[in-house]
């Protein structure tokens, strides 16, 4: 049976990453593995241009203080946390680093529902293309009983 060790969580500051990120945390203890975040700026808008070099600085900096923020909370877990900030297409991005992991934990919904319109789920997309199985953590439906 296949071991689980390496989990990679996509995170982004939503609700369903901060649960993903806790589900990862909570399986990384039961198969003794390790965790690995990241945060993937992204850059939809606007096209190439003067003002794009300040843009991209400013993606970076939101997209490494949401690392920080789930950096501090595995502090006070007995998990292996690494992080990473990249920049790119996410769903692209998570796909190549699943190569190097065994399981990618991340919720179905984040925080840019243009994007999702305009480009197709994340999510979905990791799901289809990951090499490794993919956990999808999403919001509860209402006729659900748990």
């Amino acid at each position: 049976m296949k071991r689980y060790k390496r989990i990679l969580v996509p995170v982004d500051g939503s609700r369903l990453s901060d649960i993903a990120f806790e589900r990862a945390l909570e399986f990384a203890r039961l198969v003794e593995g390790d965790v690995t975040i990241i945060n993937v700026a992204q850059h939809i808008l606007p096209p190439p241009g003067p003002g794009t070099m300040q843009i991209d600085m400013d993606e970076k900096k939101i997209a490494k203080d949401v690392i920080d923020k789930y950096v501090e909370r595995a502090s006070k877990s007995d998990v292996k946390v690494n992080s990473i900030v990249k920049e790119g297409n996410p769903a692209d991005v998570i796909v190549s680093m699943s190569h190097d992991n065994d399981l990618v934990i991340m919720g179905t919904r984040g925080h840019n529902p243009l994007a999702t319109i305009l480009l197709g789920s994340v999510a979905e997309k990791v799901a289809r293309e990951s090499c490794c199985p993919v956990m999808l953590i999403r919001e509860k439906k209402d006729d659900c009983r748990r």
